[in-house]
């Protein structure tokens, strides 16, 4: 694998997918080493080998349990571990526990899952440590700000990392900084970056939470905010500290509360209100979903606006891309906005991409169900997906009060709004990009498995042998034709009769008698000067008469000479 390959995969979504499978398993010395296949999503162009021996797996899940999971690694044995029959079984108990992790969503977005199935170089740089830099070089500018302390696992994104700060001015309040590397699928790039970071600092809206300094570069963005004590919508859910790990705060709460109906048609129309405000504008918010809003004095606020300009992925793009018919930003925002009503009416997300009618929502009204199905239900999602005015104008938020309006007026510059306007459409055209290769990719699986299915093996071998069956009595009749068309054979065999049918082998020629020579037998002499060669040989051996052959002397010399 080449440095110039890692440094693009290094660069990969880390939202996508992982899958790895043991490809084999081999003794080393004392112990015993298994390759990994892992491949980074559904393109196989994507994948690499490691090799991990037992310890290896001891140690994650020493990681995996502090954090709250246990998932059932195989027991260490001390005699015996070098056998082939509990190799191959240990082996089988370690795909088992690799599933498992991959399985569970939060768990694959851990940096040591991820460390442990990438090679060393995939992910040698330390994220924390040049954020750290940047963000010292920031400050430095910036004498009004203090750096108080790391939060170095409250996200669970790899090239997102997170600061808590102070004002000089107001030591007694906490802000939290963020700090963004750079992407190449940025969708702003450059100045305009800076451009938009700046209009983003002075955006002012009840249901947006602000920002309240922005910066960017060629490398790095920094945004800093209010830091809220109870943390996100998502930290109210699972009833955890918003400073914790992410995995014990998500990956597997103790216990989950449930939205009131009530306060999810309010949260609900305040932020489809704010959604068709940003649209209006021409700007996309993209990233919805529960840990990026915060509840002030009673209403939803949305953070991280700055996601989609600087390139963030979005938490739903794993599911989304594999929808044909989500195509444009504001149809991404309409199903991740139903994922958020799901969530906070069932307490937990929904992990598949669609909703279906098995989907168990006990307790929740039928106009609720109602609106949900319009959104993630499988026939919504195989036709055009609501609008956001469409929304709106549910019954289930149709009572629903509406957000404060303050009279402020939202102003992007002329120039900003043709920027987001082709950023927008460069998204746009990437997704459609991306669901098509998947498409391609889906439909090639799909033939390559039907084509290596038993069914269709059975019926090849059929067809093999109905083929050479066909091609076999093809050749036997093209040598009776041939047979039959000879020259030699028509030349030497009588016409038959009229009234006789003709018979479908050649006729065998009459034996000659001794002394004797029919009219139907040529003669030799002038059947070999008509036609020489073969027919010449062909008529000396039917013209061939013993009785003319010269009887021979012998003269014996064998007696001893005395």
């Amino acid at each position: 694998m080449s440095g110039s390959t890692l440094k693009s995969r290094a660069q990969l979504d880390d939202t996508v997918p992982m899958k790895c499978t043991i490809e084999s398993a081999y003794s080393v010395k004392d112990h015993t080493e298994y390759s990994l296949v892992v491949q980074f999503g559904p393109l196989p162009e994507t994948s690499w080998r490691v090799t991990k021996r037992y310890s290896d797996f001891s140690a994650l899940d020493i990681v995996l349990k502090n954090a709250g999971f246990d998932l059932s690694l195989p027991p260490k044995k001390v005699f015996g571990k070098m056998e082939n029959d509990f190799v191959e079984k240990r082996q089988q108990g370690l795909q088992n526990y690799l599933n498992a992790i991959l399985a569970t969503r939060w768990v694959s977005f851990c940096l040591d899952v991820k460390l442990f199935l990438c090679p060393p170089s995939f992910l040698n740089i330390s994220y924390q440590d040049t954020a750290l830099q940047n963000i010292c070089m920031f400050l430095r500018s910036e004498n009004n700000w203090e750096l108080v302390e790391p939060l170095p696992y409250i996200g669970w994104r790899l090239r997102k990392c997170y600061f808590l700060v102070r004002d000089k001015a107001k030591p007694k309040d906490k802000y939290i900084l963020t700090w963004c590397c750079s992407r190449p699928s940025q969708s702003v790039d450059g100045n305009e970056l800076e451009n938009v970071m700046k209009f983003l600092s002075t955006l002012q809206h009840p249901s947006i939470e602000p920002s309240i300094f922005c910066a960017s570069n060629n490398t790095c963005s920094v945004t800093v905010r209010k830091f809220h004590e109870k943390g996100t919508l998502r930290d109210q859910i699972c009833n955890s500290k918003p400073t914790l790990h992410y995995l014990k705060k998500y990956g597997n709460p103790k216990a989950l509360r449930v939205i009131s109906v009530s306060d999810i048609r309010l949260f609900g129309r305040n932020i489809l209100e704010t959604l068709k405000l940003l649209h209006e504008k021409g700007y996309p918010y993209v990233h919805l979903h529960a840990g990026n809003v915060v509840i002030c004095n009673g209403l939803p606020r949305l953070l991280d606006l700055e996601n989609w300009a600087v390139g963030v992925p979005s938490l739903h793009r794993p599911l989304y891309t594999h929808l044909h018919r989500l195509q444009t930003l504001e149809s991404i925002e309409m199903y991740s906005f139903g994922h958020l009503l799901y969530e906070m009416a069932c307490g937990h997300p929904l992990v598949n991409p669609i909703c279906s009618d098995t989907t168990p929502l006990d307790g929740c009204l039928p106009v609720f169900k109602s609106l949900l199905l319009s959104i993630l239900g499988e026939s919504a999602l195989k036709s055009t997906m609501p609008t956001i005015a469409d929304i709106i104008s549910h019954p289930f938020f149709r009572d629903a009060p509406l957000p404060p309006d303050d009279g402020i007026v939202i102003k992007v510059p002329s120039r900003l709004r043709e920027t987001l306007k082709t950023a927008k459409d460069a998204c746009e055209a990437q997704l459609k990009e991306d669901q098509k290769l998947l498409r391609q990719h889906r439909k090639l699986a799909e033939a390559e498995a039907f084509h290596m299915s038993a069914e269709e093996k059975k019926k090849r071998r059929l067809q093999k042998v109905k083929s050479l069956n066909e091609l076999a009595n093809v050749e036997q009749s093209t040598e009776q034709d041939l047979l039959l068309t000879s020259p030699e054979i028509t030349s030497s065999v009588p016409a038959p009769l009229a009234s006789e049918p003709a018979p479908s082998r050649p006729a065998l020629l009459p034996p000659v008698r001794k002394n004797e020579r029919t009219a139907e037998t040529p003669d030799a002499a002038s059947l070999a000067d008509d036609q020489p060669g073969r027919a010449g040989l062909l008529s000396s051996i039917v013209g061939f008469n013993k009785s003319q052959m010269r009887k021979a002397k012998t003269v014996d010399k064998s007696a001893p000479r005395i």
